[in-house]
């Protein structure tokens, strides 16, 4: 199902969903529309995604806001295959915290599920670890059919490696996933700009 939705522009503020009055406007489709449960993207297009959600992140880290509810719906992809951040309705101010609905429950960070107070910007980080793995395997890293076995998976498995999925996925991809999945939170990487720095690499190493 397409859709049309407002592009931000440098000066937007802080929220993620549409702006009223934009001049220009794209359709698409939001990320999980587009997502086929065991047919993965090509690995060349997951990191392309990965690397805009990874971008905008930057942006919003850049004027002190998390999304606070990163997952595939909250992906808008365009006719352009460029990638927005859209959501509930505002980013959260990076020290605040943020309740997950329902269409987060197979990308919340493990410390989201805990009553403990928690990073939002490393718990988008998480998130953007399991948008990026399932793009590549064609599923989430922790699948149940009991809905509540879900926060024991995230704070407790072990993921599978990218690897096994795609041979074709460059070493440098296989460790970028594996640390944005890292369970404690202070383990996985922060610095947004290395991390999309990290996907363009992986992007030019595909590409050969």
């Amino acid at each position: 199902m397409s859709a049309t939705i407002s592009r931000q522009t440098a000066n937007s503020p802080p929220a993620f969903g549409p702006v009223p009055g934009s001049e220009e406007s794209r359709k698409g489709a939001p990320l999980c529309e587009l997502l086929i449960r065991g047919k993965p993207l090509p690995p060349r297009a997951a990191f392309w995604i990965a690397r805009q959600i990874a971008a905008a992140m930057r942006s919003r880290a850049a004027a002190g806001y998390a999304h606070g509810g990163l997952c595939p719906a909250h992906v808008f992809v365009d006719d352009r295959s460029d990638v927005l951040l859209i959501g509930p309705g505002s980013g959260t101010a990076i020290g605040d915290e943020v309740r997950g609905g329902a269409e987060m429950a197979e990308y919340l960070a493990p410390e989201r599920q805990l009553a403990v107070p928690y990073d939002p910007l490393l718990a988008d980080v998480y998130s953007l670890g399991v948008m990026l793995f399932e793009m590549l395997a064609g599923r989430p890293p922790f699948v149940s059919d009991n809905g509540d076995d879900l926060p024991r998976l995230h704070r407790q498995a072990k993921p599978p490696r990218i690897r096994n999925a795609d041979s074709r996925i460059p070493a440098e991809g296989v460790e970028l996933v594996d640390s944005l999945l890292r369970k404690e939170p202070l383990r996985r990487p922060r610095d947004l700009t290395a991390i999309v720095r990290t996907l363009i690499d992986v992007e030019l190493r595909i590409m050969g």
